[in-house]
């Protein structure tokens, strides 16, 4: 079984190798997660060792630097899901408010007589 302080020295003797597989494979403007990609890969690493899974067909660098590539190659995924849900929340907001401001166009221009409605397009329009 693993100790707590072998766990530690396997953290910082590979933290380079770490880094830089997350540093090539993590999207640049996905910068920011660097530390929950990084702490996603140790977590899985030590899951993995606790449990004796490391078959030691490769380095423990190679190994961790395969689940740092994956870990980033995950967390690209997640957060470009992420960025479409909100581009498409954006969108259809906007087209809403679109609607919206039509529909009470439509239900203003009901009650308005031909003088007012000119008035109204006249203020609306100079706001712009």
């Amino acid at each position: 079984m693993m100790t707590e302080s072998e766990f530690t020295e396997i953290v910082s003797s590979t933290r380079e190798i770490v880094l830089s597989a997350i540093e090539k494979n993590l999207a640049e403007r996905f910068s920011y997660a660097i530390d929950d990609v990084a702490q996603e890969t140790y977590f899985r690493a030590y899951k993995a060792l606790k449990k004796d899974q490391f078959r030691q067909e490769s380095k423990l660098s190679t190994w961790l630097y395969t689940i740092a590539r994956n870990e980033s190659l995950r967390m690209n995924d997640k957060l470009r899901k992420e960025e479409e849900r909100a581009e498409k929340l954006t969108k259809s907001k906007k087209e809403e408010d679109f609607l919206i401001s039509h529909t009470d166009l439509n239900e203003n221009s009901k009650r308005l007589n031909s003088q007012e409605m000119k008035g109204y397009f006249f203020e609306r329009n100079s706001q712009r």
